[in-house]
Order: C-alpha cells, then sequence, then structure tokens
C-alpha cells in the first residue's frame, strides 16, 4: 500500500513537472529574449525631417511639391496597388499580398528619386515586420480609439494648416485640405498610431531584460524592438518567385 502511494506521488510529480516544462517552452517560444543581442550606433540621418541640403526656399518648395506628385498614385489610386490581393506569405498566420509590397517598393523609389538621396530599405522585410507589429497588436488588444485619432488629427492640422511647404505637397497630390484631412491621412495616422503603441508595448517588455536601454537613444531603442520582432516572427513563404523577387534592398 505504501508503494503504491509513492508510486502515485511520483507519477504526479512527473506530470506536474512536464506541464511546467510545456508551458515554458510555449510562452519562451512566443516571447523570445536576444540576451547576446549588440546595437549598432548609427547617426543616419532621419528622412522623415524636412529636406535640408542648403537649398533656397523655393527650391525646397518644389521638393514638397514633387513629393506629393511622387505619392499622388498611392494616394490617389491606393486599389492599383492594394486592389492585388494574392496572398504571397503569411507571418504568424497573418497574410501577405502582393500589392502591399508593390506599393511599399514604389514609395521607397519614389522618395529617392524625389529627395535626391539614398534611403535604401527592403520593402519584404518592412511588411514583414508591419505584419508581425499587426499580429503582436491584436495579441495583446492594443487597440486606437476615435478619440485618440481625432487628437492627432487635430494637433497634426495644427502644425501643418498654413505652411507653405505643406500647400506644395497638397498640389503634388492634387487633393483639396478638405480631401486629405477627410478621406487620405485617417488611415495613414491610425495605422502610425497603432504601430506606436505596439513598439512602446514592446519596449516595456523587453526593458528589464536589458540594463540601460531606457537610457538610450530612440533609434538603438528600435534596435532592440526589431530584434524582438525579427526572434519571435514566423514567416511562411507561399510565392517564393515572387518575394525573392522584392526581397532585397531598393536604393
Amino acid at each position: 500500500m505504501k508503494n503504491k502511494k509513492i508510486i502515485t506521488l511520483i507519477f504526479v510529480l512527473i506530470l506536474v513537472c512536464t506541464c511546467i516544462v510545456i508551458y515554458f517552452a510555449q510562452n519562451s517560444e512566443q516571447e523570445h529574449i536576444s540576451f547576446d543581442f549588440k546595437p549598432v550606433i548609427d547617426e543616419n540621418d532621419n528622412i522623415y525631417s524636412e529636406p535640408e541640403n542648403e537649398l533656397s526656399e523655393d527650391e525646397l518648395l518644389k521638393v514638397w511639391f514633387e513629393i506629393g506628385f511622387a505619392y499622388k498614385p498611392f494616394l490617389n489610386n491606393g486599389e492599383e496597388y492594394y486592389g492585388n490581393v494574392d496572398i504571397v506569405a503569411y507571418v504568424n498566420k497573418v497574410p501577405v499580398n502582393k500589392g502591399e509590397i508593390i506599393e511599399r517598393a514604389g514609395k521607397i523609389e519614389a522618395l529617392n528619386r524625389t529627395l535626391r538621396k539614398t534611403w535604401t530599405t527592403n520593402p519584404v522585410e518592412y511588411i514583414y515586420y508591419e505584419k508581425f507589429e499587426k499580429y503582436y497588436g491584436e495579441s495583446n488588444n492594443i487597440e486606437i480609439s476615435d478619440e485618440e485619432l481625432d487628437q492627432y488629427i487635430n494637433y497634426q492640422k495644427e502644425g501643418l494648416n498654413g505652411q507653405s511647404y505643406f500647400e506644395e505637397y497638397l498640389k503634388g497630390v492634387g487633393v483639396s485640405k478638405e480631401e486629405y484631412w477627410n478621406n487620405i491621412d485617417p488611415k495613414t495616422y491610425k495605422q502610425h498610431l497603432f504601430r506606436n503603441a505596439v513598439r512602446k508595448h514592446i519596449l516595456e517588455k523587453i526593458t528589464p531584460y536589458y540594463k540601460g536601454i531606457e537610457k538610450l537613444s530612440g533609434d538603438v531603442k528600435d534596435q532592440y524592438i526589431n530584434q524582438f520582432c525579427k526572434d519571435n516572427m514566423k514567416v511562411k513563404v507561399k510565392d517564393k518567385k515572387f518575394i525573392e523577387l522584392y526581397n532585397k534592398n531598393i536604393e
């Protein structure tokens, strides 16, 4: 009888230990942290800043008009790109379609051509990160409320309305202020806010694992966030030929 109880106890302990191992294995797979990751310190210019190449005011206004004109196909006729919904890959079960990658590649080329400088980016990798962030955000119930979106749009309006370069940008795009604020930018701004919220959440998650990370610059923090995304990204390619065509740096 005593031996039977001991055997039963041993069996229960083995079962509990097995469950614990499985639990931590699953969680470590979902939230992998690279403890040996070393960031690269880089002082590259921010591509989103106003062009500053010692140009005259008239030349700068022309550049902003050209940026708007270059972006016009993506803002006014987005269905030309987004309409191509053939799925070419999945990132953590989130589908990636051809149009998204083609559109991203086109934007990079348009910016480089217009700004007359090189912004090296891999469109496939960019979309992969974007899809992982979507998966992560939805998995962690991250949402942007209408109130948050309205506040951000009003903030942007206050900063942009009346600015000469913004006026030239709108002329290039070929839309009025009303069309821009009501139809074009709400979706873009919501995506921007959602991505910021996701990356903030990831940073808070990984901060306890990297001593002193809170004192680092935003660019270096982004490297840690990107590494987390990369470590936990699960990509399943469906159209290998298409992915290989765009899976390269565009300069």
